[in-house]
């Protein structure tokens, strides 16, 4: 009987030695006893959409197609074929279907290492957010530092005050074991106390705050203005504790800078001001485009031509999301025209719909 545990084991195995690097990287074979197995890997995909291509045989099955040679290949087209790859909305959290940004990937790991601040901006849907937890793995992975993720538009951060998320963050920094606590005190207490859960916590390891969506928690908010008033209060404590504590620091994400070259807010110094280094981001490079193209279209059964690859890139200028989304849209073509696959990929054929594609209406989480 398959279990979601069946396929935790898999991906344990695939993540340690020998697998580790050696091994096909987005599919592998499951051969289980129950009778549906393909069945099973169908809906437990549908639920977990970044599980990698797994073609599912049940051992009766194969027992009873022995003498025929095409079974296998068959079974792993209709698995294989059937999914498509390119339609991810939300934020990668796996390595798996993440491409490019090794630069920045790089810039960011190091920076954390020197305990410096960093700004991550860029227009949305560009890929801020699946860069950042791209770092959070890498710097997890190699010990570099504890990391704190805070996603500013969620409604249980922007609609606190700025006291109240400093002391969210003194109990996301607190070990289990902490004397350190921020809750039902004072705004001065609290702020305390969050120096303090920085002290324990930089003494083992360095510690970074990961800011996303930035703007939520800012003088530009529209949903939340006290943040006009907090903000200043708010990077005060932060930037004080990181003056103390240099295993501190932030990376701070969104779309607009300003909050950190203003500066004067209020009549007060931008505390962020002049201790951010902002970095904007870019789209994809024309190699990782092409990697990511003939990597994930492979799997699908399609061959991206030379052409195909170089229109996308020019078309929507590295954009990760725009390019399968267009990606996307082809492969609901194809498999409405009932095309047989495998199928190479052409400009003519993307160019021909490009007026359809472009009036298709898109929708994200």
């Amino acid at each position: 009987m398959l279990e979601p545990r069946s396929i935790l084991a898999a991906e344990q195995i695939l993540h340690e030695d020998p697998a580790r690097g050696r091994v096909e990287r987005l599919t592998y074979l499951l051969i289980s006893d129950m009778s549906e197995a393909s069945k099973w890997v169908q809906d437990y995909v549908s639920a977990n959409q970044e599980t990698r291509l797994i073609a599912a045989f049940s051992t009766d099955n194969l027992l009873q197609h022995a003498g025929d040679s095409w079974f296998v290949r068959n079974e792993l087209a209709k698995q294989f074929f059937g999914r498509d790859l390119f339609d991810f909305r939300l934020p990668l959290e796996h390595d798996i279907y993440f491409f490019g940004r090794d630069a920045e990937v790089l810039t960011y790991r190091d920076a954390i290492r020197r305990g410096e601040n960093r700004g991550l901006f860029g227009l949305r849907k560009t890929g801020n957010t699946s860069l950042l937890f791209k770092v959070e793995r890498v710097v997890k992975a190699e010990n570099i530092a504890d990391v704190v993720y805070v996603d500013c538009k969620s409604p249980s951060i922007r609609t606190i005050r700025w006291y109240e998320l400093i002391a969210y963050l003194t109990n996301r920094i607190s070990q289990p074991d902490s004397s350190v606590s921020a809750t039902h005190t004072s705004a001065a207490s609290i702020a305390d106390h969050f120096n303090q859960a920085v002290r324990q916590a930089t003494m083992a390891t360095r510690l970074v705050l990961i800011f996303d969506e930035l703007e939520y928690i800012s003088p530009l908010a529209q949903l939340d203005p006290h943040w006009r008033d907090d903000f200043v209060p708010f990077w005060q404590t932060i930037w004080s504790c990181q003056s103390r504590f240099r295993g501190l620091s932030a990376i701070l994400a969104g779309v607009n800078p300003t909050v950190t070259e203003e500066s004067v807010y209020g009549g007060v110094q931008n505390p962020l001001f002049g201790i951010v280094s902002p970095q904007f981001l870019k789209g994809l490079e024309p190699d990782d485009t092409k990697r990511m193209l003939r990597t994930l279209g492979k799997r699908m059964g399609l061959t991206f031509a030379q052409d195909s690859i170089e229109y996308l890139q020019s078309r929507y200028g590295g954009h990760a999301l725009l390019t399968r989304i267009a990606c996307s849209y082809l492969n609901a073509s194809l498999m409405r025209t009932s095309t047989k696959k495998p199928t190479t990929i052409t400009r003519s054929m993307l160019t021909s719909d490009e007026v359809v594609r472009q009036g298709h209406r898109v929708t994200f989480s």
